[in-house]
């Protein structure tokens, strides 16, 4: 969509459930590191800030589409390939944790 743009078609309805989407993550987020702490669970913790993270790429569509919507302009490509990058930069950290697990590093 860089190379050849299309016409972004946006309704009422997929926005609602974008808006309520960020909100249930953001809740699902918050509980989960609050009972990870409790827990003292790193997996917990983890699943809170993955859900908070999913929160924000979510948000950075909602406000493409209303950027969409009220202006004409569409940045939702560009807005994917951030996400993209983001995507692929989590993955390099989980992969070196796990590798930094399995080649021997101390626990703490």
């Amino acid at each position: 969509k860089i190379i050849e743009p299309e016409a972004a078609d946006y309704s009422m309805l997929s926005l609602v459930i974008i808006a309520v989407a960020v909100v249930v993550k953001i809740v699902l987020g918050r509980y989960f590191k609050q009972q990870g702490r409790a827990a003292e669970s790193g997996a917990l913790e983890a699943s809170g800030a993955d859900a908070l993270f999913d929160a924000i790429l979510s948000f950075s569509v909602f406000v493409s589409a209303l950027i969409y919507l009220g202006t004409g302009v569409s940045l939702e490509a560009y807005v994917g390939v951030i996400i993209a990058g983001f995507i692929i930069k989590s993955g390099i950290d989980m992969m070196r944790e796990t590798l930094n697990d399995i080649l021997g590093e101390r626990p703490d």
